[in-house]
């Protein structure tokens, strides 16, 4: 099996480019998971050279995404599961990277019942110092995105031949 950070993000998310928000997965354990993001110009989520608080929020979320991504498809052998954040809690932003900075973001289900988890985030930079928290309830549908060829370049997520969009969203 290949390297965590090897693994192309579109294997493990329902999201596709440009709303893409994480670069790579660095870590997975059952219930936790770790990505990193890459904060370069052209994000769509980039104010005034900064990553907007919507875009750290949004990179908390695909990371719980990644985390049911990476379960569902290496572990389990299914498909990428569609899920909703339900409710967003306690969220502390304390500063935001700048275009060319790399951040680290972890999530830890701290609560499951039935399709439900909650999960706590943590947005971190290189040197280890938090950028940003907070607390995730993600509903998870039975729904899986299956990959289905498009007529543009590459593969989408689609459910009975229609786009998905986002998948995990707010």
């Amino acid at each position: 099996m290949m390297e965590l950070r090897e693994i192309p993000v579109e294997n493990i998310l329902p999201q596709r480019s440009p709303f893409i928000m994480i670069s790579r997965i660095t870590g997975y354990e059952d219930g936790a998971a770790c990505t990193e993001l890459d904060v370069t110009q052209d994000n769509i989520f980039i104010d005034d050279g900064l990553l907007s608080y919507s875009g750290l929020i949004e990179n908390m979320a695909q990371t719980c995404a990644a985390m049911v991504g990476y379960h569902n498809r290496y572990v389990l052998g299914n498909g990428v599961c569609i899920g909703m954040i339900g409710a967003v809690r306690n969220v502390m932003i304390h500063s935001r990277p700048s275009v060319g900075h790399t951040v680290s973001t972890r999530i830890e289900v701290i609560t499951e019942v039935f399709n439900v988890k909650m999960a706590k985030a943590e947005i971190r930079d290189a040197c280890g110092n938090l950028m940003a928290e907070g607390i995730m309830k993600i509903a998870l549908t039975d729904s899986q995105a299956q990959e289905e060829p498009s007529d543009g370049p590459g593969n989408e997520y689609t459910k009975n031949g229609k786009p998905m969009g986002c998948g995990i969203k707010a």
